[in-house]
């Protein structure tokens, strides 16, 4: 089976990818990078987080092609739904999550990568973002791109990025249910720990793209013009997804 970890962009879809791929290894099933490695699937599956980018037919069927009938493993994307992934999560054939997390936080830590990057002379769709306005359009596109189409898809685990910061045990033992897997809590917050935003800073080789790794900084960083912005543009997601205007 598959597990297709997705999310919004600056959301903590690589850090939950990894938490999920330790939690099935964890659980006695196969690790992502390994059946990358062991299947050559390096084509389709990206970087140390096994991105699918889009899902498409194509790709899905190699990662359910007979050979890998047996494994268990985790993918990534950011990219929304098609009727193929539709049709083979409705024969059980893939289990998706979805990662989503306060849309002006998305434009915030959208915005800091841009200006790191360009520090260091990286141009990247991240680099683009040379202003706050320019992310929060960046955002809103993300939003329509991926969340619409995700959020009325049946038999998905929405989380929230604030809730497994917050309740990191909680929320991990809820992708446990999900998946109908059995993990001790002691193996559950070990997990967390060890991809936790402290350590992950430490070690820049690991693709979590940290910027900060809390929630609510749009309080403090935006500007009053910014914050009326985000709530003309982004204002019914805000609301949808649970927060305040």
């Amino acid at each position: 089976m598959i597990i297709l970890s997705a999310g919004l962009p600056k959301s903590g879809s690589a850090w939950y990818f990894h938490m999920t791929n330790d939690m099935v290894r964890a659980a006695g099933f196969h690790d992502a990078n390994e059946v990358k490695e062991q299947f050559n699937l390096h084509t389709i599956l990206k970087f140390d987080t096994c991105n699918i980018q889009e899902p498409t037919p194509e790709k899905l069927q190699l990662l359910i092609a007979p050979p890998l009938n047996e494994y268990t493993f985790t993918v990534k994307t950011h990219f929304p739904p098609d009727s193929t992934l539709l049709d083979y999560m409705a024969r059980g054939r893939i289990k998706a999550t979805f990662i989503y997390r306060d849309p002006r936080d998305i434009a915030v830590s959208g915005y800091e990568a841009g200006e790191k990057l360009r520090q260091r002379g990286i141009k990247n769709r991240f680099a683009k973002l040379t202003s706050m306005k320019n992310a929060i359009y960046w955002a809103e596109e993300w939003l329509k791109r991926s969340w619409e189409k995700w959020k009325p898809v049946e038999g998905v685990l929405f989380v929230r990025y604030e809730d497994l910061i917050e309740h990191s045990t909680k929320e991990l033992k809820r992708l446990c249910e999900f998946m109908d897997f059995h993990v001790e809590t002691e193996t559950l917050e070990r997990i967390f720990d060890r991809w936790s935003a402290s350590k992950m800073k430490s070690e820049p080789q690991q693709m979590l793209h940290f910027n900060k790794g809390s929630a609510g900084r749009y309080r403090t960083v935006m500007s009053p013009e910014e914050l009326e912005l985000c709530s003309e543009r982004l204002g019914s997601y805000i609301e949808e997804m649970g927060y305040t205007v």
